[in-house]
């Protein structure tokens, strides 16, 4: 009898299964097999995954994307019975150091403009990919940014796609015509150009402040007519950008005329209609009218009115700040409270108000607030109904999102194919999850790029350490620890930097120390000129500890000598580097002992053999096997010049280990091609191979094993700078969640260790001005 497990259900039951995933987790279903990434992105799997995930959503429920401390959320808002909203995630696939200043939302897309105006992204939060652009040039005079922006598209009736496009446009438009200055350009997603729009006389004006909101792939503004004194009328009009013709229509008329001081705001209603707010600041103060459309083409508007709200408020009065949305069949609108960045206002005829507060940790309560009806997933008509579990795993597959992960850990993996095993692939200094067989006639696929890092962040090395990855960027500037599971980035930024003629000459770790309810993870640094002559030598061993959010230097006088390019491997929340005794030439012997940084300690353990003694021209590395043992390999390139040799650890702690010899590869079995790892391996023990990067092809991965037996697998796909480094690792999800920095006042350095950072920093400017 056949068990059933996840790996053999129907390919039918699969989706069924899948579809029941909350959005929130769907990051973690594409990471789990390339086959799940495949369906989860398909045009049919998403259709049927958002119907069900509204068909199980409360009656009355919508969601949005709320826009606090410079970071977005997803929540649900409840409008049926007791009003009430709901946390549902933070976004986390952008880089957690990208602060967002606006957004704006054009059918499930979100245009996000940064605090800094270095770049612009376009993301879609579902599918988890964002596009970053850089603009042309930057304008932001006493800090303002006074551009306008707006994101839209123009359907391609011949190849049945949306071919997007980015208006930013900024328009100074003074009452003396010699003062004015405005300049449109658009930005075209297919060819990667900025183009300006040509633009002779705008015959609108349009303020700064005024957002635009997207509606069947065009962009409305409130506006007025641009000879109209600007104190008297700030906007009585409507203009509307066509993508497709990139041209502004004719200016359409607004229900209303709005002066200077009063808050005019555009929105959407589910992708069919404009709705205009109009809170009135001086002739009736505190009145708020609403009028939606009946009509409404790039050439033509018609308006009725929704709501009017009146001062019928006992003590406080109510006030929307920024965009809002409309619930029709409730009559109501809903948005943030000008006076209270953590309070959603819901307001309604007859004096109906209900104040909602947001609760948990948004970051800096200075910053906007926004927020962004998803109206592209709202359903109309249509019956709700609860859907029966069809079986234990369908019920464990509608738990808790926690409950999700474990099983989607321990029960989906296996659901791949039979010798399968993901990897993490570094090529173009970009990270690519990547899955290789080893069964039959052995292959490899790319599953997907990671999308959680900063598109401009280019990565040079990387290092695993349970599922958690520490990056080290091209750019020194700061390093970031990623959990690519969960989409979680913690940035740390260095002390100093010394990269002498290009070169980083640091060492770098990933390691924790276990404590009673989590671990403590903690970055170690490190820089050591171990010279002959003992006068020249520098070191410098410093560890950055994520609880305190600060750099501590290492007290050690080393007995060892670690060689810079020689990569660490963590095992257990420790880290192994093979090494040699300090006093004995780099030239004779380059690596021979193995040393053990522990973290918990926060010291090094004693040498360890080596079942070899490796000279200067042959190469070394470490490897991690299963999480239980290391492996290690050596390349002779002198005395036994392309002999390879990999032993695996039979006993392993910080102060002892044993090793017993798992694969010898020499020159005879290869008629034509000598194959050489280079940088990073792993090894399957099952089928007794080694798998790593062809030294001489950066897009070949070598498959060795003995009596000849090799398979070289070339990599396709677009990986960016064909000349970076290339390097690899095994990889296995993680469930812990990356700590960030709390939030207050940082914690200080002592005194003993700004003087130890002083005498080191005066070293290191003597040894860079002599070398």
């Amino acid at each position: 009898m056949t068990t059933m497990t996840i790996s053999n259900l129907p390919g039918d039951l699969v989706n069924e299964i899948l579809t029941r995933v909350p959005l929130e987790s769907m990051r973690a279903v594409r990471l789990t097999c390339k086959k799940w990434n495949d369906l989860s992105k398909s045009q049919s799997f998403t259709k049927m995954h958002i119907g069900k995930t509204l068909a199980e959503a409360k009656e009355g429920e919508s969601q949005m994307i709320v826009m606090m401390g410079y970071n977005l959320y997803l929540m649900s808002i409840v409008l049926n019975g007791d009003p009430s909203t709901e946390h549902k995630s933070k976004l986390t696939c952008l880089n957690e150091q990208v602060k967002i200043s606006k957004l704006y939302h054009c059918e499930g897309l979100l245009l996000c403009i940064l605090k800094d105006d270095s770049r612009f992204v376009v993301w879609n939060p579902y599918l988890g990919q964002p596009r970053w652009i850089e603009p042309r040039y930057s304008h932001r005079p006493n800090g303002w940014d006074k551009f306008s922006y707006a994101l839209g598209y123009e359907d391609k009736k011949d190849k049945s796609f949306r071919s997007y496009k980015f208006l930013r446009f900024i328009d100074s438009y003074s009452n003396a015509h010699e003062k004015q200055f405005f300049w449109y350009e658009i930005y075209d997603f297919d060819s990667d150009l900025w183009t300006t729009l040509d633009v002779t006389t705008p015959y609108w004006r349009i303020a700064f402040g005024n957002g635009g909101v997207s509606l069947k792939g065009n962009t409305y503004w409130c506006a007025a007519e641009r000879n109209v004194v600007f104190d008297q009328v700030i906007a009585d009009r409507l203009i509307c950008f066509d993508f497709t013709s990139e041209r502004f229509g004719p200016l359409l008329p607004l229900p209303f005329s709005g002066g200077l001081h009063d808050l005019m705001t555009l929105s959407c209603v589910r992708e069919e209609k404009l709705a205009v707010l109009l809170q009135h600041n001086e002739s009736n103060p505190y009145e708020l009218d609403i009028w939606i459309t009946t009509k409404i083409e790039t050439e033509d508007v018609s308006w009725i009115k929704f709501l009017r709200v009146a001062t019928a408020f006992d003590t406080w009065v109510p006030f929307i700040s920024g965009s809002f949305f409309i619930d029709e069949e409730k009559k109501v609108a809903i948005g943030f409270d000008d006076g209270n960045v953590h309070t959603i206002n819901i307001i309604g005829e007859a004096g109906y108000l209900r104040a909602l507060d947001l609760v948990g940790d948004f970051g800096d309560q200075r910053c906007n607030t926004d927020l962004e009806a998803m109206s592209n997933m709202q359903e109309e008509g249509g019956k709700r109904r609860k859907q029966d579990d069809e079986d234990s795993v369908l019920k464990q597959l509608n738990s808790k999102r926690q409950s999700f992960r474990k099983m989607d850990i321990g029960k989906a993996l296996p659901a791949s194919k039979e010798g399968e095993s993901q990897m993490i692939v570094m090529m173009g200094n970009n990270l690519y999850l990547t899955s290789i067989t080893l069964n039959g006639e052995p292959s490899i696929e790319q599953i997907d790029k990671l999308t959680c890092l900063d598109e401009q962040a280019k990565i040079s090395q990387v290092f695993d350490c349970e599922g958690l990855l520490l990056c080290i960027l091209k750019e020194d500037s700061r390093f970031v620890v990623l959990n690519p599971y969960l989409g979680q980035t913690r940035w740390i930024e260095p002390r100093y930097s010394h990269r002498p003629s290009g070169w980083d000459r640091f060492s770098y770790a990933l390691g924790y120390m276990n404590k009673e309810s989590c671990r403590g993870y903690k970055l170690l640094r490190f820089i050591d000129y171990f010279y002959n002559v003992p006068e020249k030598q520098f070191f410098w061993y410093e560890i950055y500890d994520f609880d305190s959010d600060l750099w501590t230097t290492l007290d050690v006088t080393p007995h060892w000598r670690i060689a810079f390019c020689n990569p660490s491997v963590s095992l257990k929340g420790n880290t192994y580097f093979c090494a040699a005794e300090r006093n004995v030439d780099v030239e004779e012997v380059l690596a021979n002992s193995l040393i053990c940084f522990d973290f918990t300690s926060e010291r090094f353990g004693p040498l360890l053999p080596l079942p070899f003694s490796g000279g200067y021209h042959d190469y070394t590395t470490l490897s991690c096997v299963r999480e239980e043992k290391l492996a290690l390999l050596l390349q002779h390139d002198e005395s036994n010049p392309y002999e390879l040799d990999l032993w695996i650890t039979t006993k392993i702690e910080t102060e002892e280990v044993l090793w017993s010899k798992f694969l010898r590869v020499a020159t005879a079995g290869f008629d034509s091609y000598v194959p050489f790892i280079g940088g990073s391996f792993f090894i399957d023990e099952e089928k007794k191979v080694a798998i790593g990067f062809d030294d001489g092809n950066r897009h070949t991965i070598n498959i060795i094993g003995e009596a000849g037996y090799l398979r070289a697998l070339d990599l396709v796909g677009d990986f960016g700078d064909q000349e970076c480094k290339t390097d690899l690792c095994s990889y296995v999800p993680s469930l812990v969640e990356i700590k960030q920095p709390e939030g207050g006042e940082r914690e200080q350095e002592s005194e003993l260790e700004k003087l130890r950072y002083d005498e080191n920093m005066s070293r290191l400017v003597l040894l860079e001005g002599n070398q």
